[in-house]
């Protein structure tokens, strides 16, 4: 689509998510059992799965990310380039190695251009592929 839309993602640790227990009440409805069916607050801060699916994410990389971004969109690349790269070391450093996802999309798409926004840049990218 070439009508802009926001898109939100994220990496997660899958393995941080407990398996259903083998000995699961057949009888009991999955709407009973599940975590996904009570009323929270605040859903990222206390759902236990959500929870759990954000380990390692810090509050200093979410505003790293943020500023990062809005970097990238307002068409300053080459520091957008810089604050995600630190944002990128850090999470590799934290999560135990592993790259954050959507950083390194940005960082590549970037990377692609040179680190300078396309002549027009609207502050977003068509995407091409699902």
């Amino acid at each position: 689509s070439i009508e802009p839309k926001g898109i939100f993602t994220y990496d997660t640790c899958v393995e941080a998510v407990p398996e259903p227990a083998a000995d699961s009440d057949p009888t009991i409805s999955p709407e009973d059992e599940s975590n996904s069916f009570i009323d929270y607050e605040d859903e990222f801060a206390e759902h236990p799965d959500i929870v759990a699916l954000r380990q390692g994410v810090t509050q200093h990389f979410l505003s790293e990310f943020a500023r990062g971004f809005q970097l990238y969109s307002g068409g300053d690349w080459e520091r957008a380039a810089q604050v995600l790269r630190g944002v990128s070391e850090s999470t590799s450093k934290d999560g135990g190695g592993q790259p954050d996802g959507p950083t390194a999309a940005l960082l590549n798409f970037m990377n692609e251009h040179h680190n300078r926004a396309p002549k027009g840049w609207m502050g977003y990218r068509e995407l091409t592929e699902k």
